[in-house]
């Protein structure tokens, strides 16, 4: 499930103020899944820690049609993964 449904709830809001959703649906198509992603901190089991400093970020993609989390830990600075995935249930 999405991390954060009241955020989303804010967000679609001020989306569906302009006609973003509606104008972006017409030209893409009905958006039929959500997924949110989060800046968050490496798990334990990996190696790779986050550096904000040098850009290392790790990232935790939530959706809302599944019950898992997705991670990677990433330099954003050459958009290089420097992790494994991982999946938190």
């Amino acid at each position: 499930m999405l991390k954060s449904k009241e955020y989303y709830k804010l967000i679609l809001s001020e989306l569906k103020k302009d006609n973003i959703i509606e104008n972006f649906e017409k030209v893409n198509g009905k958006i039929t899944k959500i997924m949110e992603i989060d800046v968050t901190d490496s798990p334990e089991n990996i190696d790779q820690k986050t550096d904000l400093d040098k850009g290392i970020y790790a990232f935790l993609a939530s959706f809302d049609y599944l019950d898992i989390e997705v991670g990677i830990v990433v330099d954003i600075n050459k958009l290089k993964p420097l992790s494994p995935f991982w999946i938190v249930k």
